[in-house]
């Protein structure tokens, strides 16, 4: 009988069961000894992202067309580098959340997908989580 301290339910109790919860993931040993070599500062030119031949003349015909939008002007070369990171990020994880370190080398994308980011965020010493930014990038 429903009572002050114990009100009637709003809606009747499902017949369906409850769904399982997904289990943690946790990363495999090489996976981890990566992220923790990559957030030591030991990387290595192959963990930088890279655009082929046809994504970075695409990525230059976007950039003539900014610069012709405002002509005499020199385009920042800040602006052309973050440009053409955010491009190569595009290219390789557009649509997709990822947790991606920024170097003045380049980016490096360290965990894709929800589960292995929280592995990541859970395996990294907290003093380097910090450097980890996790995003969505657009589609290219």
């Amino acid at each position: 009988m429903p009572t002050p301290t114990n009100p009637p339910p709003l809606l009747p109790p499902s017949p369906h069961p409850a769904p399982a919860a997904e289990p943690e993931y946790y990363a495999p040993p090489d996976v981890v000894a990566r992220w923790e070599r990559i957030l030591d500062g030991h990387i290595e030119p192959s963990d930088y992202l890279t655009l082929p031949p046809d994504g970075l003349a695409w990525v230059e015909k976007e950039l003539a067309f900014a610069q012709a939008r405002l002509p005499g002007v020199p385009m920042d070369p800040g602006f052309r580098r973050d440009h053409l990171l955010r491009r190569t990020l595009d290219y390789h994880f557009g649509g997709k959340l990822v947790a991606t370190l920024y170097r003045p080398e380049g980016v490096v994308v360290l965990a894709e997908g929800i589960s292995a980011i929280g592995a990541l965020l859970r395996a990294v010493r907290g003093d380097v989580r910090d450097e980890i930014r996790t995003e969505t990038p657009h589609r290219w």
